[in-house]
């Protein structure tokens, strides 16, 4: 599936007339290839890549890299890539942001849900549920932590890597890319080291892990 790019000024969405210091009509290019309506877009902060959310529901990634100027001059129609379609919501996607890397999606949507996106594939990571009303807007406070809030004047602060053990003595912490650190919570220092599979926990390839720590 591709999107398709066009500068079309008949187009209904084009400005007829602009308005003197208005962006002008041979500078617009419209994207269609969205089944509903389109609530919000992103552009990538690291890549020529646009993210945009839908309430079909889904949400597309673009590939952006392309030379408005050039369109204007051949007065053709050209193709834009589509790098992956998020399809895992089951309502309207209203909020969406990339993270720092830029190779992870954090969207919301109105079936009180949240979730982690490889922008790449459009697999899902992780998603969370804990929401009773829709969730209206999410935003990214590192590759970790994010923020979440809903339609019931809820505030949620999510942190995807970290866990107590059931004494309360021992910490997990782990993300997407780095290795797992178990801590010891009264000295402060790490006592054990992992890397591969994630640690106690499910992981995005279907399996569950149990480290023995006193190995």
């Amino acid at each position: 599936m591709e999107y398709e790019t066009s500068n079309n000024t008949h187009h209904p969405h084009y400005p007829g007339n602009p308005a003197p210091n208005s962006l002008s009509v041979h500078r617009v290019t419209v994207l269609c290839g969205h089944e509903s309506e389109v609530f919000m877009c992103a552009w990538n902060p690291t890549h020529d890549l646009l993210a945009s959310g839908s309430g079909y529901p889904t949400a597309h990634v673009t590939n952006s890299d392309w030379n408005v100027s050039y369109l204007s001059k051949k007065k053709k129609s050209s193709m834009l890539n589509l790098i992956s379609t998020l399809g895992q919501h089951k309502g309207p996607i209203i909020a969406l942001k990339w993270n720092r890397k830029g190779n992870f999606i954090l969207s919301a949507a109105v079936n009180r849900t949240t979730i982690i996106s490889d922008a790449n594939s459009g697999h899902c990571k992780q998603q969370f549920s804990f929401h009773t009303a829709p969730a209206l807007d999410v935003d990214w406070q590192s590759d970790t932590i994010f923020a979440s809030c809903s339609d019931v004047m809820t505030l949620n602060i999510w942190n995807i890597s970290a866990a107590f053990s059931p004494d309360d003595r021992l910490l997990a912490t782990d993300s997407f890319e780095k290795p797992i650190h178990i801590w010891d919570i009264v000295r402060g220092q790490i006592v054990h080291g992992y890397r591969g599979t994630r640690v106690g926990a499910s992981a995005s390839d279907g399996t569950v892990c149990v480290v023995d720590l006193r190995k």
